[in-house]
């Protein structure tokens, strides 16, 4: 059946004016959101606290062979500062003056590969460094809560700092993170890391899961005490031990697959006080290691960001299309008219107003999409395959639902992830 011209052109017109509509909320959401709470190196040092706690920072890591060493080699490398020297007559003749303030907990998962092995032979340097071998998960815990429960039991800590495998931090990382504590009496800290993409599927596919994240949820709220959102991310979680113990450490968050963020959302409604930040360099991560990680990944994750529910899944499959997909398909549109009707829109009347609509709208998307990821720490090129990329979103986060609703476990790294209902946080890891 053939559209009229008139309901044609007022259908591209009122799609472009969408696409259009939709990207300036993305990006005065992100945008500001990123412009009021990003942390980095280079920015201005806050002041010293009276005095630099212990820190004991915890690496759960199950089969991590491949990125265990590089993690520790970052985490030795940390610039902090020591304890105060102890008064001569109570220093042994064996202490040389100011002992460190930093310990090292590996906790061994239960890996079946060299982890520990690669782990113990870091042991031996400038800072405290154990590995311990992790026990099997208590009936009803997930691995990773249980191993993080076990290396907080023999901290001696007053600050935890609880590190993924996969993390790379910059020397100043803790540092930073614990004068940014004691500025704001924070009593959790977490910092959304940089996403270190290799390759195609990751550059293509990381940087639409993290726009959504940063979408879904506001760094705003959630650093605001009076707002219920609560966020964090695995790769860094810097909790006072006071707040750990007082909330029951990660038993709360010990069905979850979003255990980071529950235990965020606990911390938070407990009264204290909560911060996230997103970070370019202090942080760097790479999750997934290609396209097969992808998917066997966000899937035990993915639905839990939305609350498991229908609606807000249909809700965000629709600004997906509307600002990843749409776009495009005005610009097939543009080039249709182009081609079919030249003179005509090198006329420059009424007729040529609803293709140049959305020839804007569509070079006003990519523009925006382009400062974004520049902003985000993502590569620019894949704005170009933006619809490819929104279609392995809506893949991932469908099949996600989908395994929910028919009950189907997420497996990842040899043990199998049920999916529960989680509480409106957000996990990003």
């Amino acid at each position: 059946m053939d559209v009229p011209p008139l309901v044609a052109s007022a259908l591209l017109s009122a799609a472009a004016l969408g696409a259009i509509t939709a990207w300036l909320c993305v990006y005065l959401r992100v945008a500001r959101d990123y412009r009021a709470h990003r942390i980095d190196a280079r920015a201005p040092e806050l002041p010293e606290p009276p005095a630099w706690p212990a820190v004991s920072i915890i690496v759960p890591a199950r089969n991590e062979a491949e990125n265990i060493i590089p993690c520790l080699e970052t985490l030795l490398a940390q610039e902090y500062p020591p304890a105060a020297p102890q008064p001569s007559a109570s220093r042994s003749p064996r202490q040389g003056g100011a002992a460190p303030q930093l310990e090292i907990i590996v906790v061994d998962d239960g890996s079946t590969d060299a982890t520990a092995d690669r782990a113990r032979t870091r042991m031996g340097g400038p800072l405290p460094l154990a590995v311990v071998r992790g026990e099997e998960p208590p009936p009803g815990w997930m691995g990773k809560q249980a191993a993080c429960m076990r290396g907080a039991a023999g901290a001696r800590g007053a600050w935890l700092l609880f590190v993924d495998a996969d993390a790379r931090l910059h020397p100043q990382a803790l540092r930073r993170g614990l004068a940014l504590c004691a500025a704001r009496r924070l009593s959790l800290l977490s910092f959304s890391p940089r996403q270190r993409c290799a390759s195609f599927w990751e550059h293509l596919v990381q940087s639409l899961v993290y726009r959504f994240l940063n979408v879904r949820y506001s760094y705003t709220k959630v650093n605001d005490p009076a707002s219920r959102q609560a966020a964090a991310h695995g790769a860094f979680l810097l909790i006072e031990r006071r707040a750990f113990e007082e909330v029951g450490g990660f038993a709360p968050a010990r069905h979850t697959t979003i255990d980071d963020a529950v235990l965020a959302q606990t911390v938070k409604e407990a009264g204290f006080a909560i911060g996230f930040a997103p970070t370019l360099d202090l942080v760097a991560v790479r999750m997934y290691a290609g396209a097969r990680a992808l998917w066997k990944g966000w899937p035990k994750t993915a639905f839990a960001f939305l609350g498991e529910r229908a609606g807000a899944l249909l809700g965000y499959s629709l600004l997906m299309i509307a600002t990843h997909l749409l776009p495009s398909l005005l610009l097939a549109a543009f080039m249709a008219q182009l081609l079919s009707g030249g003179a005509r829109l090198v006329s420059l009347g009424p007729a040529a107003l609803p293709p140049f609509l959305a020839l804007a709208a569509f070079l006003f998307s990519l523009g925006c999409d382009v400062r974004l990821r520049r902003r985000e720490g993502f590569a620019a090129w894949p704005a170009l395959l933006n619809p490819l990329g929104a279609l392995c979103w809506l893949a991932l986060f469908w099949q996600a639902a989908l395994r929910r609703w028919l009950g189907c476990p997420a497996v990842w790294r040899g043990r199998r992830y049920p999916a529960a209902s989680q509480p409106d946080s957000q996990s990003r890891a």
